[in-house]
């Protein structure tokens, strides 16, 4: 039975702006994998954000205040899913899973409403863990005080929903509100 909602917050919660700048910027190739190779080692709280700006803009050939605008210009939120978190909130347990370098980002992106929805906030760098790392989506459970099959986990990302999926997690990959509440539905359905 599900009694806890996991959700990523960048792609799923907030358009991810980091995914657009690679896309833009960094297509694809070695300095591609570079820069996400960066963003795990920030997200993990290994570098500073401003070295992996100035790395990730030094890979791009870019000036670092342009990696800052373009990740940051791109993120909105998700309204039509915060409105369907509210009528979750009664009777899940919720949390948001996110790999992040700075934990006060989500203060200043976020009103204390949309922030008390949740029943934990798992940060990777503050944790030292990112997705797909298997410890952090027990961690996740862990600290909702619930089993792994009892998680339904959320994210844009398959690879993070295949590892989710495979310790015995319920997982959807996000791919737009419609299909996700549609998703969502099902296995909670399902699930009582």
């Amino acid at each position: 039975m599900i009694k806890a909602i996991v959700f990523d917050c960048f792609g799923v919660l907030t358009i991810d702006g980091w995914l657009k700048f690679l896309d833009e910027y960094l297509p694809g190739g070695p300095k591609r994998t570079r820069a996400k190779e960066l963003n795990q080692r920030v997200d993990k709280g290994l570098i500073p954000y401003e070295e992996f700006i100035a790395q990730v803009a030094d890979l791009a050939g870019v000036e670092p205040a342009v990696v800052g605008q373009i990740i940051s210009e791109h993120l909105s939120k998700n309204e039509q899913l915060f409105d369907y978190i509210r009528e979750l909130r009664p009777r899940y347990k919720l949390s948001i899973l996110s790999n992040i370098a700075m934990p006060d980002w989500f203060h200043a992106h976020f009103s204390e409403e949309e922030l008390g929805l949740f029943d934990d906030l798992l940060l990777s760098s503050q944790v030292g863990l990112v997705k797909p790392d298997p410890e952090i989506f027990e961690l996740a459970a862990r600290r909702l005080g619930v089993g792994m099959k009892d998680c339904l986990f959320i994210d844009d990302r398959e690879p993070n929903v295949a590892v989710a999926e495979s310790l015995g997690m319920s997982a959807v990959v996000y791919k737009n509100f419609e299909r996700l509440k549609e998703d969502l539905q099902a296995i909670l359905n399902r699930s009582e």
